[in-house]
């Protein structure tokens, strides 16, 4: 077995680091024999044992008997499952995010269609977005952005899933067609302006997600601050990967 060069890294960081080593080894090579952690790990046998034993203590790592071999207990396994994850591209839309909210004095979020009818933020420079993280399809700008990157076909099955939840004023909009003609309308420009123009939302791709969406907004209304927005979401509509999808 090969070593991955970035284990040789961790090991220099200690017990807990050697521990987690372990562990994931196991979740992605197990069953595996001592021998066999020995050969994937530059790591000590007795360290490894080490590591093995506070595994085993936790209940989270069994040992067979018939082979001695490492396997997840079940224990780990419905610890894992119960656990809140985070959604896939949530690390891609951290990094944007961060890079994002260096230029200026912005409140940035980024979301995206989860589910079906269901738009989730993924990420937010401010603890109110994860207040409530799941966005109105018809309200909420960032979740109408997300859509007009959508097929109609898309959009007529993430707004069929949606009218089960959603409240009365939400179900007018769709059943009367008023939400389907903004799509429409907002197709052609693939971006979302607030009618004060101190907040912006566009279609973005993250990677796993089938249609995600950002949206910035100033922290302080100044003449400055509003030319600094509408210059970032002309670079990011010229730039943006996911462009809106055309009849």
């Amino acid at each position: 077995m090969t070593k991955p060069d970035r284990f040789s890294i961790l090991d220099a960081e200690g017990p807990t680091a050697r521990v987690l080593l372990v562990m994931e080894s196991i979740l992605l090579h197990g069953p595996v024999t001592l021998g066999g952690l020995c050969e994937l790990l530059p790591i000590s046998r007795a360290a490894i044992w080490r590591a093995l034993n506070t595994l085993r203590s936790r209940g989270w790592v069994r040992m067979r008997m018939g082979d001695n071999a490492f396997e997840a207990s079940h224990l780990f396994g419905t610890l894992a499952q119960s656990a809140h994850k985070s959604y896939h591209g949530a690390a891609e839309a951290n990094t944007l995010l961060h890079r994002l909210a260096r230029l200026g004095p912005f409140h940035i979020e980024i979301g995206a269609l989860t589910a079906l009818g269901c738009f989730t933020i993924l990420e937010s420079t401010s603890t109110t977005g994860y207040v409530q993280p799941d966005r109105s399809l018809t309200d909420d700008r960032i979740a109408i952005a997300a859509q007009i990157g959508l097929s109609p076909t898309d959009q007529i099955r993430h707004l069929t899933q949606f009218l089960a939840v959603c409240g009365d004023d939400e179900r007018h909009q769709i059943q009367s067609g008023r939400h389907a003609q903004l799509l429409k309308k907002l197709k052609a420009a693939g971006i979302v302006w607030d009618a004060d123009k101190i907040a912006v939302a566009l279609p973005l791709r993250v990677a796993g997600l089938p249609a995600a969406a950002i949206q910035i907004e100033v922290k302080s209304v100044t003449q400055e601050n509003l030319r600094l927005l509408e210059s970032v979401a002309d670079e990011l509509a010229q730039s943006a990967p996911h462009q809106p999808y055309k009849n």
